[in-house]
């Protein structure tokens, strides 16, 4: 049987990690190319900087979303998951 494709949840991840990873990358090909000025490299960090915040955002966005679903015995569950997860950083 065929995939179906990506899920709805899939492409709200991969979107979020592509939107940090785009600018970072941007940044090394900058670095590895040429000798950028330091404004091209501020503007580099900065659009990074921009990023990591928009992701920040969206993953917030997420939790609040799943909250928003889960029964209460789901939401504390869900709340343990993301204890044990913090826990292993």
């Amino acid at each position: 049987m065929a995939h179906a494709g990506p899920t709805r949840k899939t492409n709200k991840r991969t979107g979020r990690l592509l939107c940090v990873i785009r600018p970072i990358g941007e940044l090394n090909e900058m670095l590895a190319k040429n000798l950028p000025t330091e404004k091209e490299l501020m503007a580099a960090a900065k659009k990074v900087g921009e990023a990591a915040s928009k992701s920040r955002d969206l993953k917030m966005r997420s939790v609040i979303e799943m909250r928003s679903l889960l029964t209460p015995e789901q939401l504390e569950k869900f709340m343990e998951f993301r204890r044990k997860a913090a826990a292993r950083r």
